[in-house]
């Protein structure tokens, strides 16, 4: 990264991810979603790595500030299942048409988050998590969308257990998204610099939504994710 013109654009990244927080904090869901648009035009540098980064922190928050109502099971299975998928993802993105892949996971996922706004939530089984954080893992490594099958499946009877498990499942994803891109090399040390200089804007968004979250329903939380999922379909798609 050149620091000189990365400097010029600090200000609109650190305005998309104090965004992006807040809507993270609220939801469980949607960060990379909602920063990953702006970053890509004012600093196309911070996109993967320096995202996967700040995405550990707000994430990280919003699992710790509700940690006692985490569903530790769901997210236990979810991640384990998230590992291999995301070496599929690894393997998956390596041998098939970048324009091809991308096009089926958009319309798969617009296909998901449709169905779950219409009310179809598949049943919390041992499998059905695993499939969920197999996928999601795999997600994550091809299009940094590890939320559509997460969201399709994980619900809860209030708020602050939807956030809080959702915000714990996608920081352990990145986490071995992210180490896995170092081991091969794929990323340097300068995009934990350049995060470390945008985690106050993260953290001022999520910290600043807390209160909003506080009065929201499980039903809307849950609905406001599986609608930023399918949002994530349809910008993948257009990408694509």
């Amino acid at each position: 990264m050149q620091g000189e013109g990365m400097h010029g654009h600090l200000v609109v990244a650190a305005l998309a991810l104090c965004l992006a927080a807040a809507v993270q904090t609220l939801t469980g869901a949607g960060f990379g979603l909602t920063a990953a648009p702006p970053l890509l035009l004012a600093a196309p540098a911070l996109v993967p790595d320096t995202l996967l980064w700040l995405t550990l922190a707000v994430t990280g928050y919003s699992a710790w500030a509700d940690r006692r109502a985490l569903d530790w099971r769901f997210a236990r299975v979810c991640t384990c299942a998230a590992v291999p998928g995301i070496a599929a993802g690894l393997v998956v993105s390596a041998v098939v048409p970048g324009g091809f892949l991308g096009a089926a996971i958009a319309v798969a996922v617009i296909v998901a988050g449709a169905a779950g706004l219409a009310g179809l939530r598949l049943p919390i089984t041992p499998m059905s998590t695993g499939i969920a954080g197999f996928t999601a893992g795999a997600l994550n490594w091809v299009a940094a969308l590890p939320g559509p099958p997460v969201t399709l499946v994980y619900r809860a009877g209030d708020a602050a257990t939807v956030r809080a498990t959702l915000s714990a499942v996608f920081l352990a994803v990145s986490a071995v998204t992210l180490a896995m891109r170092y081991a091969m090399g794929r990323a340097d040390a300068s995009a934990a610099l350049w995060a470390a200089e945008l985690a106050g804007a993260v953290l001022l968004g999520a910290a600043a939504s807390r209160p909003l979250g506080a009065r929201l329903s499980s039903t809307t939380v849950s609905r406001m994710a599986l609608a930023l999922s399918t949002a994530a379909g349809v910008v993948l798609l257009v990408r694509a």
